[in-house]
């Protein structure tokens, strides 16, 4: 038996050490009654037991730790595995308010690039016909529940990403993203792109766009950041296949610190208004409390340091990158002033959700 074979098969738990068993197992019939697999053949039986898609899977779904993790991508390798990236546009909407995306990507897609749009509506317009490309469509669930389900739809893939309906790959976004994948160290588990604002450049929209992306304004100049629903790749194994608690997601994969790339930046492509932009920030802070009403053990804190930190620290933080990005030239006149209205409707919404929220409200993110 070869040394790897040999630590795999260490690896194994003691009933799966059992030549019988392992026969049985990957055979699926008994080994003649006369004689057991010699050595050889618990070999290759532990090597072809540990590529079947099951054991893959109990291994994730063991425990969602970051050791295991590693030792996931470390077993099975990039290159032995179906697909490279699995791209997700995940929205509560129509798969047509994402046509952009599919459009700029449909040309990739194949053996070692897919796409899933996963969608909360159905559409009445007819799902492009491309290889590669996949419509799954849950009638009636919100992003939070339709991105808590990811891991039941994952493909095989050394990766996965997935955006927002409303945020375009720029041209240079996929080879960008599949050259820095290459890259990253088998520990790395997650990256995370950046965000511009080459297309709704109207003032509130430009606004409404920094509020939530300031840190990730391409080009970013922080070494590391927390990922965003827009910008993030992680590795398959760090999902599992079990489906998320709702809100697990965004905490457990988007929350962690990770590594800042410039190399595959999304447009973030959303028109508004003053009225617009205000219900729009209202309406998030009122998912935001509701979601603190229902999962923080102390929701009255969280609300209160929320509050502070949107209105003091946050708008610290925005004003202090807004003054050294090399792009601040392109912003409106009045900018942060109107960055800092939005900070507050954003607390009056979170005030109002954590006080009245009930019912779906956490999971109404528009």
């Amino acid at each position: 038996m070869s040394d790897e074979s040999g630590s795999r098969a260490d690896a194994l738990p003691e009933k799966a050490r059992d030549r019988g068993w392992l026969y049985r197992a990957v055979t699926g019939r008994a080994a003649s009654p006369d004689r057991l697999p010699d050595q050889g053949d618990v070999a290759q039986l532990v090597t072809g037991l540990l590529d079947t898609p099951d054991y893959r899977n109990r291994f994730r779904d063991a425990a969602r730790d970051d050791a295991d993790v590693i030792a996931a991508v470390e077993l099975w390798p990039p290159e032995s595995r179906p697909h490279d990236l699995h791209i997700f546009v995940v929205t509560g909407d129509p798969w047509s308010k994402s046509r952009a995306a599919i459009e700029r990507l449909a040309p990739r897609l194949g053996d070692r690039l897919v796409m899933t749009v996963l969608s909360g509506k159905a559409d009445d317009e007819p799902f492009p016909d491309v290889r590669g490309l996949d419509l799954i469509v849950i009638p009636g669930q919100s992003v939070f529940e339709l991105r808590a389900r990811l891991p039941e739809f994952m493909k095989e893939s050394a990766w996965v990403i997935s955006i927002e309906d409303h945020s375009v790959p720029t041209e240079e976004w996929l080879d960008g993203l599949l050259a820095t994948l290459a890259t990253v160290p088998s520990t790395c588990l997650a990256v995370t792109g950046t965000a511009a604002n080459l297309t709704s450049t109207a003032p509130w929209a430009w606004a409404n766009f920094l509020f939530n992306f300031y840190r990730h304004w391409h080009p970013a100049a922080a070494p590391e950041l927390g990922g965003t629903v827009a910008t993030t790749a992680f590795r398959r194994d760090l999902a599992g296949r079990r489906p998320f608690a709702i809100h697990a997601f965004e905490s457990r994969v988007l929350g962690r610190s990770m590594p800042v790339s410039n190399a595959f930046p999304v447009n973030h492509t959303q028109h508004t208004r003053f009225i617009e932009a205000t219900l729009h920030v209202i309406d998030n802070g009122l998912v935001y409390g509701a979601s603190l009403r229902r999962t923080h053990l102390r929701p009255r804190s969280a609300l209160f340091h929320s509050v502070r930190h949107v209105l003091g620290g946050r708008m610290r933080d925005i004003a202090e990158v807004l003054a050294a990005h090399p792009r601040r030239a392109e912003l409106p006149p009045g900018t942060l002033a109107r960055i800092r209205w939005i900070a507050w409707c954003h607390s009056f919404g979170t005030v109002m959700g954590a006080l009245v929220g009930s019912g779906r409200a956490h999971l109404r993110l528009e």
